[in-house]
């Protein structure tokens, strides 16, 4: 009963308030006004990380057909690539060879930048690779490719020398025609597309560099987003994440309030027990939080939100960021007696939250294991330490659903991390709250 009545009092507490009911109404309104007005009619501009994250499939034939055979005819064909003798392209194939290459596994250098390889079986992986974000592009390379590169080696020696190494029907005339996998309006494709074109060329000079008949690199596009995704879809998806983190300066100023006024010195001589005053608060968060999601959903479809999942989806994992919300609130609270006070420093901490959360850009990737966290495309990640930030694992997993159309089964990683961590964010803000709050007075 005491429970229920905290809850009817605080409810009423923040209906009675304007700044709260703008906090809850009117900002998540405002700001999605704002993102649609600025964003809401061009392409997604993200932000450059030093290293580019690329996908391969591997389809080249070189290692397991008759290239092993051709061997002996190229010994004396030294150049760069044959100096190393652990990674000899006649044993591992030139497709993986040229893998070794971009990861900068050899001595030859066909990148200035740092480059971390994601290897598929299949293209339905790399393409949701590709559409979460995972990877900013996959290179799908044919099964000919090392019957190109030996048939440009058989023509260059043609022209310098007269005459090919070897007369082999299976590599004359072969060109190379590499498919590679991506998002247009993606920026960091764009960019990403023209290095690796500029290390194809690169690795096809370390054989031969002049233009030949055969043995020629050409690339093919394919889009694998079949919708173009505005900064307005995809900073609102972030937004839901960033828009609950304000709202828990609800609970701080609530709470702030009822330290000010001194009502937890009643509470305390009194029958309530510390539990059912925080659980009213809580349910009161729940309820207010539930409202500004759909406030905020709503009013983002209505300005023209293109999301391709389901929103209930999304909105089920936004309610449980409620949790660390919650703990947050708490903690904020238990050092701030005053409800202005405690309003004023959630707004403070709102905004290093919702960046590093990756609600407004990508946050740089600091990773701890590698392959360890499995992705909606089959993969392996890197476990990174935003990952024990439960905002991050928010974000991430809202955005993935509504943008890229991934059901909870995908989001099961970033659903145990949201879980796992707010529970932490949560029990830390109210041992804190019960301990500077409720401890018996000396």
């Amino acid at each position: 009963m005491l429970l229920f009545s905290t809850f009817m009092r605080t409810i009423k507490q923040t209906l009675r308030s304007n700044t709260r009911i703008v906090l809850i109404v009117g900002f998540p309104i405002g700001f999605t006004l704002v993102f649609a007005f600025i964003f809401g009619g061009e392409s997604i501009v993200s932000g450059q990380d030093s290293t580019l994250s690329i996908g391969v499939i591997n389809q080249d034939d070189g290692e397991y057909l008759t290239i092993g055979n051709l061997r002996d005819d190229f010994t004396d064909y030294s150049e760069p690539w044959f100096e190393n003798t652990t990674l000899n392209p006649f044993f591992i194939g030139f497709g993986q060879l040229y893998i070794y290459c971009l990861e900068g596994e050899t001595p030859v250098v066909i990148s200035n930048k740092s480059i971390h390889i994601t290897t598929f079986r299949t293209v339905r992986e790399a393409e949701l690779a590709v559409q979460s974000r995972a990877i900013t592009l996959a290179i799908k390379i044919p099964h000919n490719f090392s019957y190109g590169i030996l048939s440009g080696i058989n023509s260059y020696e043609r022209i310098i020398n007269g005459l090919p190494l070897i007369d082999d029907p299976e590599i004359q005339n072969v060109n190379i025609t590499i498919e590679l996998l991506g998002d247009p309006s993606y920026l960091a494709f764009q960019t990403t597309q023209t290095e690796i074109e500029t290390t194809m060329v690169r690795f096809q000079s370390i054989f031969y560099e002049v233009e030949l008949e055969a043995g020629n690199f050409n690339t093919n596009f394919q889009n694998v987003i079949s919708y173009e995704l505005t900064q307005f879809d995809y900073f609102i998806s972030g937004f839901l994440t960033f828009g609950l983190v304000l709202s828990s300066s609800s609970i701080a100023g609530i709470l702030g309030d009822e330290r000010e006024y001194r009502t937890l010195d009643r509470l305390k001589i009194s029958n309530m027990h510390p539990i059912e005053l925080l659980g009213g608060v809580s349910l009161t968060q729940i309820a207010t939080g539930g409202a500004q999601l759909a406030i905020m959903m709503f009013t983002a479809y209505v300005l023209g939100f293109r999301g391709q999942g389901n929103p209930f989806n999304a909105f089920i994992v936004a309610m449980i960021t409620i949790i660390p919300i919650l703990g947050l609130g708490f903690f904020v609270s238990a050092f701030v007696p005053n409800g202005r006070d405690a309003t004023g420093v959630i707004a403070m901490l709102s905004a290093p939250i919702g960046f590093v959360s990756g609600a407004f850009l990508p946050v740089p990737e600091i990773p701890l294991i590698p392959d360890l966290i499995p992705t909606a495309s089959g993969s392996l990640r890197a476990l990174q330490l935003w990952d024990f930030f439960p905002f991050y694992s928010s974000t991430t997993a809202i955005r993935n659903i509504l943008l890229f159309d991934h059901n909870l089964n995908q989001v099961i990683p970033e659903l145990v991390f949201l879980i796992t961590s707010g529970c932490i964010f949560f029990i830390i803000g109210l041992i804190f709250f019960v301990w500077r709050v409720f401890k018996p007075e000396k």
